[in-house]
């Protein structure tokens, strides 16, 4: 799927990523409510808007981007579908890190640039995806990130004020403490009627391209969207 509005010769900034689910979406969306009585940031992402970064493309011409979708495609089509997870909170900037871990320091972080939810479950199989997405764009003039790949879901931006340490987890609250036992594949599966809460997992099938309109809200437009094939 494709839809473009600009005129020929127009420009764009856009990205690939793997989109939520509705039910992970909206478990995050309540997490962040719980989050905004305690934390205070300028700029709150819209539920919209969450996703995962695949790889960042930039201003891009409207003639480059049927290139770029053709070979999207043909990374995805060697991808089957895999099971992601959310894991805790954490941040960007201000020196925090991953919440919940227990682990020794101050009190409180300094204000942070960007918080975050992480991503558990099958990272490998996301970390495949990625690095064939960003190695199929190089030919057309992607420059690859030198950091490692850091998946996250980007909740919030532009913190007021410190945070505690260890960041407490709201998906804790909402949905029950969870079993590290569990097999992150099998909680992919829909939750039978009986089940109190969801589990924060879903199934990535698709991958999406999208457009950043400034000053919108939400703010990301999908401009292509791609089916997993079967490996």
């Amino acid at each position: 799927m494709m839809m473009l509005d600009h005129p020929s010769g127009g420009s764009r900034r856009i990205f690939w990523a793997v989109p939520l689910d509705e039910t992970v979406r909206s478990l995050v969306a309540s997490a962040c409510r719980d989050m905004k009585k305690t934390m205070s940031f300028r700029n709150w992402t819209h539920p919209e808007d969450y996703h995962i970064t695949l790889i960042f493309l930039g201003e891009t011409a409207d003639k480059d981007i049927p290139a770029i979708i053709r070979a999207a495609q043909d990374v995805a089509a060697r991808h089957a579908p895999f099971c992601l997870c959310l894991s805790g909170p954490g941040t960007f900037g201000g020196g925090g890190g991953k919440g919940g871990s227990g682990a020794r320091g101050p009190s409180q972080f300094p204000a942070p640039r960007v918080l975050w939810f992480g991503v558990e479950g099958d990272r490998n199989r996301l970390a495949r995806l990625q690095k064939d997405l960003s190695d199929a764009h190089e030919p057309l003039g992607y420059k690859p990130e030198r950091r490692p790949y850091s998946p996250h879901i980007t909740v919030a931006r532009k913190g007021d004020h410190p945070l505690p340490n260890p960041l407490p987890n709201p998906l804790n609250l909402l949905r029950g403490q969870p079993n590290p036992e569990a097999d992150p594949a099998a909680k992919c599966s829909p939750a039978p009627a009986s089940k109190p809460s969801p589990e924060p997992c879903w199934e990535v099938r698709r991958i999406v391209l999208y457009e950043t309109r400034m000053g919108h809200s939400p703010m990301y437009k999908e401009l292509a969207v791609l089916p997993l094939g079967s490996g």
